[in-house]
């Protein structure tokens, strides 16, 4: 009896981790477009940082912070199948990270479910 309930649980697993992925290459596939650009054309696009922060060895962090209440009713959400009337915070931050020269965005970071950066991110630009 514990097998089979083993059995039916593998493939659930399977789909909640393979739908991971895929907000997480998505979210790469959104960001990695700004490597390399310079911190202003960032600006220029998403518009100032909610914060910005100079580090002692010349590397300029850019940070955007998103928390958004989304109501939905009746659907999925990012962990399950929901009924009725519910709300739920998207919330997400990215920092950017430039080089010391503060010529270019050599990285990126993120905090927060790679759906809810995936979801933010909608409000962005593209790089171009």
């Amino acid at each position: 009896m514990k097998i089979t309930k083993l059995r039916l649980l593998i493939p659930v697993v399977f789909a909640f981790s393979t739908a991971c992925a895929h907000y997480s290459e998505r979210l790469k596939t959104e960001l990695d477009p700004w490597l390399g650009k310079h911190p202003d054309q960032l600006v220029e696009q998403w518009g100032a940082p909610d914060s910005t922060y100079a580090m002692s060895s010349g590397v300029k962090v850019l940070t955007y912070t998103s928390d958004r209440t989304v109501s939905r009713y009746s659907g999925m959400s990012y962990t399950a199948w929901r009924f009725g009337n519910y709300s739920y915070t998207d919330s997400c931050k990215i920092n950017f990270f430039t080089d010391v020269a503060q010529k270019k965005i050599e990285r990126y970071a993120t905090a927060g479910e790679a759906g809810s950066c995936v979801e933010v991110l909608r409000d962005y630009p593209k790089a171009n």
